[in-house]
């Protein structure tokens, strides 16, 4: 694994085009994990060649200063998941913080179906989603997947559901 940390999403945008490069020495499918600064714990880890198809995904949450994000394995029927800790970043609580949640992910896009999980306190919200589609199968994660999700994450949902298209 090649680890590397970054001061932001620029520089996280420089790494990408570096380890995704056709000139690129190292393995394309090669770990390479990079976190912000700030946060380096939630790192993500990925494969060179998956930075090309997620990264972009990750920097976006971080230009709207969502900057603890890491990978996780994808639940059930999805591709890939992705863990979100509001504990860097806007307040997902309250309506700004929602709103910029939601705007990074619809522009970050990806193939495939995801699982989101975000985290705000001793809760957290998780579901399931293509780039431009609706939420399916939404639970609070800390509960268990029989648990409905927190009112604040129902809020996150309906704004999720209110962009896809």
């Amino acid at each position: 694994v090649l680890a590397v940390s970054v001061e932001d999403a620029d520089g996280l945008r420089r790494v990408i085009a570096l380890v995704t490069d056709a000139d690129w020495l190292q393995d394309p499918e090669a770990d390479i994990e990079v976190g912000h600064r700030e946060h380096v714990s939630y790192g993500a880890q990925l494969e060179a060649q998956e930075w090309r198809e997620r990264g972009e995904l990750i920097a976006s949450l971080w230009d709207a200063g969502f900057t603890a994000v890491r990978d996780t394995p994808g639940a059930r029927s999805s591709d890939f998941g992705l863990t979100v800790s509001d504990s860097a970043g806007p307040d997902v609580t309250e309506a700004a913080g929602r709103d910029a949640l939601v705007a990074a992910l619809r522009q970050g896009g990806w193939s495939g179906e995801a699982t989101i999980t975000i985290d705000h306190g001793d809760d957290s919200l998780t579901f399931m989603s293509t780039a431009t589609g609706r939420a399916d199968r939404a639970y609070n994660g800390r509960r268990g997947t029989d648990a409905d999700p927190p009112p604040w994450g129902e809020e996150i949902l309906t704004a999720w559901n209110a962009t896809a298209g």
